[in-house]
């Protein structure tokens, strides 16, 4: 499994037990449970900015894009937090998505790139014409195999997501150097990817500003920024990590979003409509969102 995301966590025995005999396996997942905190700053970010568009409760018409899968928890958060998005996760590693299957328990619909859309117009099919978006709410969110980058290419993906988050790491703990590399243009392509006006990317990344050891890592940080504006996603804030200030939660925008205070608004908003999730998300108290530096 070197190939596996470096934060990925799985059960070496139940691993075990089910390669021995797979109809053993009995692995639940709980899509509440966010261990990280760094997912817990991207899922608050997340959820902050689609509701500050109004687009968090509108069955069959808000889509969101996971660049990345490893544990699988923020698609699988999203998906059972609400229900009405449309949640589709974009890994490149097959063994990623085995292990998150296999030892985390994690449920998701596999579906070929080509056909990754169709549910979710299918859904947007059925409110338009007066269903209730039912045929969205009853699958998992979907996952495609395939390299993002490729992904992307596809001409019914621009302008197609509300929300992308990227959180794509290889083994190594390294961005992939054909996502960093500002000459492929991947950036430009998630944010082409984003609805118009005002869609979101929501980014993990490495900080470590102080420290002289990872300055290629702050470098990177800051060349991603950069491809972001020229991109067009110029509204942007940095979105502290409390406890983990290694990482940096990049939220981008195609269009003005405000600051620390109008997401901190939408924040307490969503967590006076929906109580039960409160305790997967950060603290309105500890949420701090500042301009980038």
């Amino acid at each position: 499994l070197d190939k596996v995301e470096q934060g990925l966590a799985y059960d070496f025995n139940a691993g075990a037990n089910f390669a021995r005999d797979p109809s053993a396996g009995n692995f639940t997942h709980d899509p509440t449970t966010i261990g990280f905190e760094y997912v817990r700053a991207m899922a608050t970010s997340a959820v902050a900015a689609i509701h500050l568009r109004g687009r968090l409760s509108n069955p069959g018409k808000t889509r969101v894009l996971c660049v990345g899968l490893g544990a699988g928890t923020l698609p699988a958060f999203l998906r059972h937090a609400f229900p009405s998005l449309d949640v589709l996760c974009v890994e490149i590693e097959r063994d990623v998505a085995d292990a998150a299957a296999n030892f985390m328990g994690v449920k998701f619909e596999e579906v070929a790139s080509e056909d990754a859309l169709d549910a979710f117009n299918e859904a947007a099919v059925n409110q338009s014409s007066g269903g209730d978006g039912s045929l969205l709410e009853k699958t998992p969110f979907r996952l495609v195999v395939e390299d993002a980058a490729e992904f992307l290419e596809r001409d019914e993906c621009v302008g197609a997501f509300d929300l992308v988050l990227l959180d794509a790491y290889d083994g190594a703990g390294r961005v992939p150097a054909h996502l960093r590399d500002a000459n492929l243009g991947f950036v430009g392509k998630l944010v082409r990817a984003l609805r118009s006006p005002g869609g979101f990317v929501v980014a993990n990344l490495w900080n470590s500003e102080d420290r002289v050891e990872f300055s290629r890592e702050r470098r990177e940080l800051e060349e991603f920024r950069a491809q972001l504006s020229t991109a067009g996603a110029s509204s942007r804030v940095d979105v502290k990590v409390r406890g983990q200030e290694g990482n940096v939660v990049v939220l981008a925008s195609t269009d003005t979003m405000g600051g620390n205070e109008a997401l901190l608004t939408s924040l307490r908003g969503v967590l006076e409509a929906h109580p039960g999730i409160a305790t997967s998300l950060v603290p309105p108290e500890h949420f701090a969102a500042s301009d980038p530096y």
